[in-house]
């Protein structure tokens, strides 16, 4: 698996079938600007992390942008998801996002649980 960022407990979830089994079975949590998929199944010295986002967003400059400060926020707060094994986010918004707005939904949503 390829490594997401310098921190090396952090992998990316790539493999179709790995992301289909967290679909099906995993803790679903709404955001205004998507899911999150976690899955605390299986315990290792690694987090496995991916951001799916549909063409329909937006091209592939604002696509990436979004993908970015998911994972940014992802790092930055990498102790609300200690507790998973594997972190899916489905992005499903097609509005401007800035990076703010986005911390403050997450936080929102996510120290609930």
């Amino acid at each position: 698996m390829m490594n997401l960022s310098a921190l090396p407990d952090i992998v990316s979830i790539k493999k179709n079938a790995e992301i289909k089994e967290l679909f099906a079975n995993s803790i679903k949590i709404h955001t205004r600007y998507g899911l999150f998929f976690l899955n605390k199944e299986s315990f290792s010295n690694q987090i496995g992390f991916a951001v799916l986002i549909k063409k329909s967003v937006g091209n592939a400059v604002r696509r990436n942008y979004y993908k970015r400060i998911v994972r940014s926020y992802f790092r930055n707060n990498l102790k609300l998801f200690v507790n998973y094994s594997k972190v899916l986010f489905l992005f499903n918004f097609e509005g401007k996002v800035n990076f703010q707005d986005l911390t403050k939904e997450f936080d929102n949503q996510l120290r609930a649980i």
